[in-house]
């Protein structure tokens, strides 16, 4: 017997790198990696706000608000407000529709009476006037010119709250719990 190993002639082998399966299964993870630093890059500059540490308090918060304006509908508490286009002077003149709700309501305007009107998307347009009594049941503030737009309006005190949404510039509204 011959002890002769037969060989075929064969191609000439090429480098690692010039293979389409080598490629193919450097490829794959290569491009995971790629897409996952990406996507770290964009969570560091893109950060989301943190939750709220305190929800329980918020909640809490929003659940005096509600009290705030059920008092408001329970005592019938409005306020008409009017504006001057040229002075932009805003007048509210309160008013209840129950007469025990009238002294309830002169007591409270004692501790403070607040205005804010406030931009549904940018919190730096928000602004509070500030209210000058003008009589027992009517107050001034002065706003600004170059208010326009979607607002939301509160008008509180400790005791009561009322809030519209309403679009500025205004010339009369009526602001009552509903």
């Amino acid at each position: 017997m011959n002890n002769q190993v037969l060989t075929t002639p064969s191609a000439p082998v090429r480098p690692a790198w010039q293979q389409f399966w080598f490629w193919f299964v450097i490829g794959l993870p290569l491009l995971a990696v790629v897409a996952s630093l990406t996507s770290v890059f964009l969570a560091l500059q893109h950060q989301d706000r943190p939750v709220i540490a305190n929800a329980y308090d918020e909640g809490q918060a929003i659940n005096q608000d509600l009290a705030l304006e059920a008092f408001a509908k329970q005592a019938g508490i409005q306020a008409r407000l009017s504006t001057d286009p040229l002075t932009h002077v805003l007048i509210i003149h309160l008013q209840s529709t129950q007469p025990l709700a009238a002294s309830t309501l002169l007591g409270d305007l004692r501790g403070g009476l607040r205005l804010n009107i406030s931009h549904p998307e940018d919190p730096d347009q928000d602004f509070s006037p500030a209210l000058r009594p003008t009589g027992t049941d009517t107050f001034q503030a002065i706003l600004p010119d170059n208010i326009k737009g979607l607002r939301y309006i509160e008008l509180k005190t400790t005791r009561w709250k009322l809030i519209k949404e309403s679009s500025f510039p205004i010339t009369q509204m009526t602001l009552q719990s509903s």
